[in-house]
């Protein structure tokens, strides 16, 4: 029978395994931050609370002071708008790197 430990020595970790994945998911990390910090104060809070914290819906209404109904619009609207932001990124990367890459 194989102990915990002995199960992560046999599954090689992917990002170990492949460099590129790394770099990748690196990038990735830091285009979603920076588009993270791009979005108003009041949809980025709640953003955070319930993506990165946890938060239920009703614990960020009570924490903030706003209704529950407030949160779940917030929290559509700042994925949304997280959505728009990184698509518009990488299509400026691309086109870019078109433009200098076929230089």
């Amino acid at each position: 029978m194989l102990m915990d430990d002995d199960i992560l020595d046999e599954r090689p970790d992917e990002l170990a395994v492949n460099p590129s994945l790394a770099a990748d998911s690196s990038l990735r990390l830091e285009q979603a931050h920076r588009a993270l910090l791009k979005l108003p104060e009041n949809l980025r809070s709640v953003f955070v609370l319930y993506e990165v914290n946890g938060l239920r819906y009703r614990e960020i209404a009570q924490t903030l002071g706003i209704p529950i109904n407030t949160v779940k619009v917030h929290l559509s609207r700042a994925r949304e708008r997280l959505s728009k932001l990184i698509t518009r990124e990488e299509s400026t990367k691309e086109e870019s790197c078109t433009k200098t890459c076929n230089s």
